[in-house]
């Protein structure tokens, strides 16, 4: 396996655990919606970092 490849696998595989973690993290918390709410645009979610860090 080219290390292109196994970086394309590992990065698969870590989004999917994340994602998961997340979700689970998630329904413990008693906010199971979130679950299934719509994410933030890319622009959207780096304006909302940008006004937190500036505060």
């Amino acid at each position: 396996m080219h290390y292109h490849e196994a970086w394309e696998t590992y990065a698969e595989l870590h989004e999917k655990h994340c994602i998961g973690f997340v979700e689970d993290i998630v329904a413990r918390r008693g906010s199971p919606a979130l679950i299934n709410q719509e994410a933030l645009p890319k622009e959207d979610f780096i304006g909302f970092l940008q006004k937190e860090n500036s505060k």
